[in-house]
């Protein structure tokens, strides 16, 4: 019986330790900037992206054009930050503290700490 017993408080501990360092969130799906002053999200099939200082964001769908939008979007420092992501006809890098996204048929948006953009 001892080894079982050891065995599951050992399971515990990793299943703890793992719900403490992801936070219950899916980290591949959301990116920010270096300075945490931008994000974006993947939300229901569309990548919304926000800064600090915008009351709404602007979100983009994998076809179609970009469009404001009232969501928000959450990030924290353990959020990744951004080299280059993709997903379902969506794909981002930064530059020169920017996160620019474009889709599939060629829209694209510009996120950094003062500004998003269409």
């Amino acid at each position: 019986m001892r080894p079982i017993a050891l065995l599951a408080t050992l399971v515990g501990i990793v299943a703890v330790s793992a719900a403490f360092a992801f936070g219950g969130r899916d980290h591949s799906s959301g990116f920010r900037l270096a300075d945490a002053s931008a994000a974006c999200r993947l939300q229901a099939q569309r990548l919304v992206c926000a800064n600090l200082r915008a009351r709404a964001g602007v979100a983009l769908r994998a076809r179609g054009a970009p469009r404001a939008v009232a969501a928000r979007v959450w990030w924290d420092a353990s959020t990744p930050v951004l080299e280059r992501w993709s997903h379902g006809g969506l794909s981002c890098h930064t530059a020169a503290a920017v996160i620019f996204c474009r889709n599939s048929a060629g829209a694209s948006i510009a996120v950094d700490a003062l500004r998003v953009s269409q």
